[in-house]
């Protein structure tokens, strides 16, 4: 005893499947994009003084962080191929 079904309007239908695959799109990219948009970090501009080095400017700048990973990161930053750095140069930091 099997029924058969018939569809009285199959337009609606398809055009109900449509709309709901678009928002479904719409809802994927706008997920995207505040996603994205959150990954942005800020940098302030530090000077060199006489004395300064990179783990001190780490160490000062930064107060309760492993001062390891932040002269890497400073390094990585400002494209330095090691650790040296003379006075007046500028150095960015990622803003705390």
């Amino acid at each position: 005893m099997s029924r058969k079904i018939y569809l009285k309007n199959p337009e609606r239908l398809l055009g109900s499947m449509l709309a709901m695959i678009c928002m479904t799109i719409l809802l994927m990219f706008s997920v995207q994009n505040v996603s994205l948009g959150s990954t942005t970090e800020e940098y302030v501009s530090v000077y060199v003084c006489k004395g300064d080095t990179l783990w001190s400017i780490a160490k000062d700048y930064y107060d309760e962080t492993d001062v390891r990973n932040r002269v890497s990161e400073i390094k990585e930053i400002n494209n330095l191929a090691n650790s040296s750095i003379r006075e007046g140069q500028e150095l960015l930091l990622v803003k705390r």
